[in-house]
């Protein structure tokens, strides 16, 4: 019962640790506050037990075989540095009476508004910072499709 409790009070650990973004979580097993082993849990340690002995497991290659006389867990955490990270979801544009703005564009990328025939009537150019603008107040009367490279946005004017 004990090594049951203990496995899934790592699983409940663990799965928190994964979700966390720009940190690496460590698992720390320390003997007899002397004797330290870290795992990284990108590595995804496996824990299991066998001949009395806990063992663990990184990406199928056994790491660590020791009895659990005297071990405590923990875990750590470590900075990756890595501030901001763009998903790969489309820009989602903000619109007035006047223009629709799009932010999170890759810079360079194009904003093309084409009318229901097919006929490109304006476009734009996403900057450094990765936003563009479009003037749809002088599109006049109708329905429009705007086309970003990952979608298409239609309205009416």
């Amino acid at each position: 019962m004990k090594k049951r409790s203990f496995i899934l009070i790592m699983a409940i650990l663990f799965l928190p640790s994964l979700l966390m973004a720009g940190t690496v979580q460590y698992l720390v097993l320390t003997r007899n506050n002397t004797e330290v082993a870290k795992f990284s849990l990108n590595d995804t340690p496996v824990i299991t037990f066998s001949d009395g002995n806990l063992v663990v497991t990184c990406n199928g290659e056994q790491k660590l075989s020791t009895s659990m006389e005297g071990l405590k867990n923990s875990f750590e955490s470590v900075e990756t540095g890595i501030q901001d990270i763009k998903s790969d979801e489309p820009a989602k544009p903000r619109f007035s009476f006047d223009e629709a703005v799009f932010e999170g564009l890759k810079s360079g990328e194009q904003i093309t508004v084409y009318t229901l025939d097919g006929k490109a009537v304006s476009h734009t150019t996403a900057n450094a910072n990765g936003s563009a603008t479009i003037n749809i107040s002088n599109l006049g009367k109708g329905i429009f499709i705007l086309r970003t490279p990952s979608q298409s946005i239609k309205i009416k004017n």
